[in-house]
């Protein structure tokens, strides 16, 4: 019965083979074959192998040319120049794929006495995991190889744009190609091309206008022969002057793969122009906001009489250094310190990469500058250095002078009390530190210097926490002992002689100076209302009044003394004043004997969570009279986390305590005066012993000496 199980399961698998063998035909194991319209071709079409059952497609990736021309030689071919396209489509298998990466400079599977199938393997995970729907995609991923492919014939020399979609020539776009000294057209590799290339090529080919455009990769062609260059000035007229890397480059697949690094190039002579402008090297601000702290846009420089934006990947070298790339803030810096603007405060700025002001409508931009430190007069651009058209426009903002308090600081977009990012006026502006090197001495400070005098530690945030800010980052490798009483008192760097990124700014969270699991009534007429606060990782924290009730109201008001055995009942709807606390306990459930209100079931809350938890928290009433005037003064009861009797402070115990109180105050004073009364005696006596029996100068210096021990004046000597 087993056996007849087994056989009908095995009937799809049966039928799924004679199907594939019927309509992609049988073969024998690591057969290779071109197909092409539907039938094996000995010239061009999907390259396939056999895997002992049916057709299967080899996969593109990791492919090279070199495989190419073994496959056709293999095919009957003499001296092939094939063409290979990648991505070719779909098959209803992949099964192979090329053994070696493009690291290799020449392959080695493949010599006279092998053939190409030594050159796939069927066991790589490109083709047998989940990497083979990144990698070996059954619906993309195949090779397309022609082995006759006609390279056209030429002019040794002359430069021209196809288009390999149409296998024409195109006089405006295409990929470039260059005719080799044996009359074939060929590939120019891309490997490290510029801007200033690409002129050059559109010059060669007899445009003199500045739009143009390339991108790497605009498809396959058999070969390279010309390429890669290392340097090329854009004011050569033929790429014969550039330099040349070895051809070495040009023959290994790492550098220049027929498959990949081919250049689409486009020459245009309707390029946009700059807007004009008169006077030169002063700065502007496109398109952003003028507000009363700061004004933002796209930076732009009046150069050689043209406002010309500066591109997002613009570096420079300022003062001696290097900064490179969008976030230099000495670039920043300059830049604002150029705009003529007294309100302007100096050093200070934010950059953006991110063309949030829009991209200029000019072909120009400045790609690369070298200043001096003096100024943008003294400064030597260069445009275009990358790529011909910019990707994104680079935006600025700098900072109006405010009214704030020079070193003053705060904590903000914080979402309970004690925490927010740290924020610091400097030249009247608010800014923020950066998180590198920034250390619990620092913050100690900080949370010291921000009001909180009962700090216990500090919990600091480097991530962002509490959003990235308006402002620029001010402070950076603040070192302090923890003694300061200012923060600004501390070791550090002060913009911008830094660079450091807006969201990795300084968030801190100012523990309270509490002990773990005491508690505290807060919001209350006094400390024996209110809701419960308790202290959890050293910060006061709330509980939630989900099931709470009377019985974990007693265990509050037993912690905190407030009763000897019945006292305390939970409050709903509580008029008390709630703080902005995190709920860090909730579900909290006591019998009623408990000591102390950790001791209850309870469920704890992640800090990060507590803090957005929303719902009523827990109110407490530990029915206590206390008859004061003046409630505002009463000071929070709080209960420390150790056994101790029950204190009654009902009103007769409190009177009975104050009349105690009185009368040990009294006795007090009576033995101090008898103490007194006995001293001068005693003294007394000794002088009158002196007078009989010493000389006048002994019995004045006795009597000194008890006014001084006496506090006033001795008479009757």
């Amino acid at each position: 019965m087993q056996r007849a199980m087994k056989n009908l399961l095995l009937i799809p698998e049966v039928v799924l083979i004679a199907f594939l063998s019927l309509t992609e035909g049988s073969c024998n194991f690591e057969d290779i074959r071109l197909y092409d319209n539907g039938e094996a071709n000995e010239t061009k079409g999907m390259l396939q192998i056999c895997d002992g059952v049916k057709w299967t497609a080899v996969c593109d990736y990791q492919w090279r040319q070199e495989y190419s021309v073994a496959l056709c030689n293999d095919l009957g071919h003499t001296n092939p120049t094939p063409l290979t396209v990648s991505n070719n489509g779909s098959w209803s298998t992949i099964s192979y794929v090329a053994k070696y990466t493009l690291s290799s400079s020449t392959p080695t599977c493949y010599n006279n006495n092998n053939t190409i199938v030594n050159c796939l393997t069927n066991s790589s995970s490109y083709v047998t995991s989940y990497y083979a729907h990144y990698y070996c995609n059954t619906a993309r991923d195949t090779l397309y190889i022609q082995c006759d492919f006609d390279m056209g014939t030429c002019t040794s020399g002359s430069i021209r744009l196809y288009n390999n979609r149409t296998s024409s020539s195109n006089s405006l776009s295409g990929m470039l190609q260059i005719c080799d000294n044996n009359g074939r057209w060929t590939a120019v590799c891309g490997y490290r091309w510029r801007c200033s290339t690409s002129k050059v090529a559109c010059k060669q080919l007899g445009y003199t206008g500045n739009n143009v455009q390339y991108k790497i990769g605009s498809g396959p062609w058999p070969i390279f022969g010309f390429g890669p260059y290392s340097s090329c000035s854009s004011s050569y007229s033929n790429l014969n002057f550039c330099n040349r890397y070895s051809s070495f480059y040009r023959q290994t697949a790492r550098y220049c793969n027929p498959l990949s690094t081919t250049v689409y190039l486009t020459c245009d002579t309707t390029a946009p122009k700059n807007e004009s402008c008169a006077e030169n090297y002063k700065t502007r601000l496109v398109n952003g906001k003028d507000t009363e702290t700061s004004i933002e846009g796209r930076v732009e420089i009046c150069y050689r009489n043209a406002w010309t934006p500066f591109c997002k990947y613009v570096y420079g070298y300022y003062s001696g250094y290097y900064y490179y790339y969008y976030n230099s803030a000495q670039i920043g810096a300059l830049l604002c310190n150029s705009l003529d603007d007294s309100r302007v405060a100096t050093n200070l700025s934010v950059l953006y990469r991110d063309s949030r002001f829009g991209v200029s409508t000019g072909i120009e931009s400045i790609a690369y500058m070298r200043c001096p430190g003096n100024g943008l007069r003294y400064c030597s651009f260069t445009q275009n250095f990358y790529s011909c058209t910019c990707p994104a426009s680079l935006g600025l903002k700098c900072y109006y002078r405010t009214d704030c308090n020079e070193g003053e600081i705060r904590l903000v977009n914080g979402t309970i009390d004690r925490e927010g990012r740290l924020e610091i006026c400097t030249n009247g502006v608010w800014g923020g530190f950066c998180s590198s090197n920034f250390r619990k001495s620092a913050a100690h400070v900080a949370c010291k210097q921000a009001g909180y005098g009962d700090v216990k530690g500090a919990i600091i945030y480097t991530n962002g926490e509490f959003g990235v800010g308006d402002g620029p980052v001010i402070y950076g490798n603040v070192e302090c002992f923890g003694h300061e009483n200012y923060i600004a008192d501390c070791s550090k760097v002060v913009a911008p002689n830094f660079n450091c990124y807006s969201y990795a700014g300084v968030g801190l969270l100012c523990r309270d100076n509490c002990s773990e699991g005491s508690i505290r009534l807060t919001g209350g007429k006094h400390s024996y209302e209110g809701y419960v606060e308790a202290c959890i990782d050293g910060v006061w924290t709330l509980v939630s009044a989900n099931g709470w009730d009377d019985a974990d109201a007693r265990v509050v008001c037993k912690q905190l003394k407030a009763y000897g055995t019945s006292a305390g009942e939970a409050v709903d709807n509580s008029p008390y004043t709630r703080s902005n606390k995190a709920i860090r306990f909730s579900n909290v459930y006591c019998i009623g004997n408990e000591d102390m209100l950790e001791d209850c079931r309870h469920h704890t809350i992640e800090l990060d969570d507590g803090k957005s938890y929303n719902g009523p928290v827990a109110a407490v009433d530990c029915k206590v009279t206390i008859s004061i005037t003046n409630t505002a003064t009463l000071p929070t009861q709080t209960s420390t986390p150790q056994t101790s009797k029950a204190r009654s402070l009902k009103t007769e115990d409190a009177i009975l305590g104050s009349g105690v109180g009185l009368l040990i105050l009294a006795i007090f004073i009576l033995v101090i005066g008898i103490s007194i009364m006995g001293c001068i005696m005693k003294r007394m006596r000794k002088l009158s012993i002196a007078r009989g029996g010493r000389n006048k100068e002994q019995t004045i210096r006795v009597q000194k000496s008890l006014e001084e021990e006496v506090g006033y004046d001795v008479v009757g000597f």
